[in-house]
This record gives structure tokens, sequence and C-alpha cells, in this order.
């Protein structure tokens, strides 16, 4: 393949509601990624690693650094998210 390592363009910083549905945030990244992956996920959101799109229902309010994951077969690029989950 000629493909180069994903490099992730979705923006840094998201924020979403404690126990109101958070909207759906999608990985996006260059080099025609096939799997996706987020790691320190907010409790209640979860991600679907086919599409790239987290969603969910917040269970703890905070601020969260999300390692996000676009790979391809030239390997992962990876982005840090913060995540803030406000009180209701």
């Amino acid at each position: 393949g000629t493909s180069s390592v994903p490099v992730l363009t979705s923006p840094p910083v998201a924020s979403g509601t404690y126990g109101r549905l958070f909207a759906a945030y999608a990985i996006r990244a260059t080099g025609f990624p096939t799997g996706f992956s987020a790691s320190g996920l907010p409790p209640g959101l979860t991600l679907n690693p086919t599409t790239g799109v987290i969603s969910g229902l917040p269970t703890a309010a905070g601020t969260y650094t999300v390692t996000l994951g676009a790979t391809n077969e030239s390997g992962t690029g990876t982005a840090t998210l913060s995540l803030f989950i406000a009180k209701a």
C-alpha cells in the first residue's frame, strides 16, 4: 500500500453534560484508517472501533484526557482529546 500513518484531524477538545446524551464525536484522520481506538474515556461513553464515533450517556463529571488512535496498514497515529463533562 501507499498510505502513510494516519494523522488525526478531529478537534482536540470536546464537551458534554453529565446525564445527558453525548453528541457523537467522530475521530477523523487522514490515510483512510480501518480502525479506531480511544483510551481513558469518561464512564458511560463508548467508541465504535469501526466508525470512530464516541457516544453514550456520561455518568461522571470531570475533565478527561482521552488518547485517540487511528490505524491503517502503515501503522497507528494518536492524538490527545481533552473531554470536559459538566455537572448537570
